[in-house]
């Protein structure tokens, strides 16, 4: 039999940048006043999905400037309309986009970054709090370290919902990942409770 590569992921090390945060991770929410002047001045180059990370920043960005170069030569003014509808069309998605980013600041269990529990009031904060505490439970029974598989054992939670618990626990710096050395399997590290 010949065993997986072992491969650790440690996101606690000083200097680590993730490029895309995983679900759960605080990141700051935007404004639609933002995203608004965004738009408006510089919408047609993308600015405003650039700032909501949205799909299709890059393909603005360049059908924007390669607009600008061509109508400064006389041609493109097709081009000009084109992008000056997507610019127009885009206005009447940013509430929305807006909204979707921010609510995926929000953990499982519907608990933001900031503390507060998000729709659904404080028994979805509570909710939030037994999941992270069951499974801080879960995982000092096994010398502090446990996986998603364990994790929805222990709780009865859905893997989705684990899982994102897990993470979020890593990114905020309650807990390390690693991967077990046998199995591969990615393996969440409680230090205080080994």
């Amino acid at each position: 039999m010949s065993k997986r590569p072992q491969t650790v992921v440690n996101v606690n090390l000083p200097g680590h940048t993730a490029r895309t945060p995983p679900l759960g991770a605080p990141v700051t929410p935007k404004s639609m006043d933002a995203a608004f002047f965004c738009w408006l001045f510089l919408g047609g180059f993308g600015l405003h999905r650039f700032y909501l990370r949205r799909r299709h920043a890059k393909t603005m960005l360049g059908l924007g400037l390669a607009t600008v170069s061509l109508v400064l030569f006389g041609i493109g003014a097709l081009l000009l309309f084109g992008i000056g509808v997507w610019w127009l069309a885009d206005l009447f998605f940013l509430p929305r986009w807006v909204a979707e980013h921010n609510a995926r600041l929000i953990p499982p269990g519907g608990v933001s970054a900031s503390g507060r529990a998000a729709g659904a009031g404080a028994r979805r904060r509570e909710e939030a709090v037994d999941l992270r505490t069951l499974l801080l439970r879960a995982a000092e029974r096994r010398s502090g370290r446990l996986t998603v598989t364990q994790g929805v054992m222990a709780t009865g939670e859905s893997f989705d919902d684990v899982r994102s618990c897990l993470q979020w626990m890593v990114v905020n710096g309650h807990a390390d990942a690693d991967n077990d050395p046998d199995s591969g399997a990615v393996v969440y590290v409680f230090p205080e409770l080994a």
